[in-house]
């Protein structure tokens, strides 16, 4: 199954992995 979790702000937690990708578009398991 597939999702897109939709997230507000900038991502700045999740540096590197919202460098190069939005926040909805990060991997969450696999």
């Amino acid at each position: 199954m597939r999702a897109v979790l939709m997230a507000g702000g900038s991502g700045t937690r999740l540096r590197p992995l919202t460098c190069d990708l939005p926040k909805p578009m990060v991997p969450i398991l696999n």
